[in-house]
């Protein structure tokens, strides 16, 4: 993973309705990449483990990076994309305990 071809991305759940939209946006302290098993599997998700980071892409979205920092994608990508995707990556991953203090901001 190049850094210098990524932006870092929050996690932010964006959901439109007919009256606005509302960002939530989250904060977390960690992800534990090391602890996460490399045969990881979640439906739908396209996933690889480098050791010291690894590629989330759920069906045909953005793909997001993450490493112990959190979660970056590349420059071209839609940010409110990424940003949704990062989300769910990080929720489902602190769901599973590989991300600590994972909160609502």
């Amino acid at each position: 993973m190049n850094l210098e071809e990524l932006e870092n991305v929050d996690p932010v759940n964006t959901k439109d309705y007919d009256s606005g939209t509302v960002r939530d946006e989250f904060l977390f302290g960690e992800v534990f990449i090391g602890d996460i098993p490399r045969d990881f599997n979640q439906s739908g998700v396209d996933f690889e483990h480098f050791g010291d980071y690894i590629e989330w892409k759920y069906r045909n979205r953005t793909k997001i990076f993450i490493n112990e920092d959190g979660a970056f994608a590349h420059e071209s990508a839609s940010n409110k994309e990424a940003q949704q995707q990062a989300f769910f990556a990080l929720s489902i991953l602190a769901d599973e305990g590989y991300v600590s203090r994972w909160s609502k901001k």
